[in-house]
């Protein structure tokens, strides 16, 4: 099983998230699957944007959701990142998924709360043909629940590290995880990397979950999801990514042909940053 690469917020490390710029430029480079923050405005339009504040990746200020769609794209979306990007606007999600149409994989982060927000967002998707080849996750897990009552076969993922306390012993989060999960008809089960070990990844894929290994930007966060046989990861080191796992799959290649085990991952060390992480 080959681990498939989540560029997180669209971007490759070389590209302003949420843009088109950075949806192109991942794809390119190899990433199986663009994760895209959908929100919407005030007057109803769904917009890529991480935060909810404005000013963090562009040049406005106040609430995301207090501010028109007009007003929303005619913001610089780049220039934060970088000079050569001055004048990146902030895309539509017609427009991001018009990009790439159904030449990728998309997993939706949702972030509106309106009543319409949930249907818009179905409609869309629908009507481009990429319902089979997207996933869609939220931190609010009210808003899950109005996908799947909407539409029953759509792929959702929890954020299950928000499911456990500091105090739980591990077998508890594991029956909350793997409870919610399968009473939310839940494919995907995000965890950070830290959370990951591989027992509970066996138990999480035994009992037909998905597990997503997210936010991997380390190089030791990285190399433990490849040697877990994560199903999926998040990075927003793209490059790093890709080659780490070409050397993963040549270690176990290597293994085979000799009956050499593969080493195994131990406790992580995340103190070694990918290049240009924040």
């Amino acid at each position: 099983m080959t681990t498939k690469i989540t560029a997180h917020a669209g971007a490759d490390g070389k590209s302003p998230e949420n843009t088109l710029a950075a949806i192109r430029q991942s794809a390119a480079a190899g990433a199986e699957r663009i994760e895209l923050d959908v929100q919407e405005s005030e007057d109803g339009h769904l917009i890529l944007h991480h935060f909810y504040e404005l000013g963090h990746t562009d040049n406005g200020s106040g609430l995301i959701f207090e501010h028109s769609c007009s007003d929303l794209r005619g913001l610089d979306a780049g220039t934060w990142f970088s000079p050569r990007f001055a004048g990146e606007g902030m895309p539509t999600l017609a427009e991001a998924l018009d990009v790439l149409g159904t030449n990728t994989e998309y997993e939706l982060d949702l972030k509106g709360l309106s009543s319409e927000f949930v249907p818009a967002v179905l409609r869309l998707v629908d009507a481009r043909g990429l319902l089979g080849q997207t996933e869609f996750t939220s931190f609010f897990h009210f808003v899950l629940a109005d996908v799947k009552r909407l539409e029953p076969a759509a792929v959702i993922g929890i954020f299950a590290d928000t499911l456990i306390e500091p105090w739980m012993p591990e077998r508890l989060a594991w029956k909350i995880v793997r409870g919610n999960a399968a009473l939310g008809g839940v494919a995907v089960v995000h965890h950070s990397p830290v959370r990951l070990t591989p027992d509970y990844v066996r138990v999480l894929q035994d009992d037909g979950f998905r597990v997503h290994a997210a936010n991997c930007n380390t190089e030791s966060d990285l190399e433990k999801a490849f040697a877990l046989g994560v199903d999926q990861l998040s990075t927003d080191h793209l490059e790093l990514a890709l080659t780490l796992r070409t050397q993963a799959a040549r270690a176990v290649a290597i293994g085979s042909q000799t009956g050499m085990p593969t080493p195994k991952h131990t406790t992580a060390d995340s103190s070694r940053s990918a290049p240009g992480a924040r």
